[in-house]
């Protein structure tokens, strides 16, 4: 079982990253980041997410065989498909918690 956002805050660095936004990273910004974080983790997790990955693997593993070579166009195309589809899911997963994707991404 996972650890509550509020006891992971104790495990986050305090240090600024490398790169970041120049803002203060306070408890409460850690503590919110982690709940999105968790939430998302949780999302992945579920049958709806996984049963979409599982059909587009199940339904065409098979067509990427050579990983030394270029893929075809086939296999492009089949890529965008799972591209969309994991987009389309995470966007439902933000609707649905009210997250923007400034606050994913930040």
């Amino acid at each position: 079982k996972m650890e509550s956002p509020e006891a992971l805050v104790e495990d986050c660095p305090s240090e600024p990253i490398e790169n970041a936004v120049e803002e203060e990273y306070t408890d409460e910004t850690k503590t919110a980041d982690i709940k999105i974080i968790t939430a998302l983790e949780e999302f992945c997790c579920l049958p709806e997410f996984t049963n979409a990955v599982h059909a587009i693997m199940n339904e065409h593993a098979g067509k990427f065989v050579d990983f030394e070579e270029e893929q075809d166009i086939e296999c492009y195309n089949i890529f965008k498909q799972y591209i969309e589809t994991i987009e389309e899911l995470l966007q439902k997963f933000l609707e649905e918690n009210s997250i923007t994707e400034e606050d994913l991404y930040n």
